[in-house]
């Protein structure tokens, strides 16, 4: 005798209609989605209320891959500040290069940080 899985029965019209609207979402999108994002989206745009944790059981069902987005403050950082700062990094090493700026590393001048 097969038991029944606990729980009401699967709704296939729902789970159609979470498929296509991820599909929507996630085809041709540059976009890095994570699965809280993802149910934002969801809910904000195809009033679709869903957890993330359920989300990500549609997301394997669909053989969507998922891969850890790298953590970086690249997306909040000012573009304008970021070319000021590299720009301000390089000016020593490229005097340096022409000899106007006699310029040393720690590891070329004996900096140690014990006491002696």
């Amino acid at each position: 005798m097969r038991l029944q899985p606990p729980g009401p029965p699967h709704d296939q019209a729902c789970r159609v209609q979470v498929t296509q609207a991820l599909g929507v979402l996630l085809d041709g999108d540059t976009q890095i989605w994570s699965a809280r994002t993802l149910a934002e989206a969801l809910a904000q745009d195809h009033g679709i209320d869903m957890s993330p944790h359920q989300l990500r059981k549609y997301r394997k069902g669909m053989g969507a891959s998922y891969r850890r987005t790298k953590s970086t403050l690249r997306q909040r950082q000012d573009l304008e500040r970021v070319a000021q700062a590299q720009a301000e990094l390089k000016a020593p090493k490229i005097k340096s290069r022409a000899g106007a700026l006699p310029l040393f590393y720690l590891d070329e001048v004996g900096f140690v940080l014990t006491r002696l």
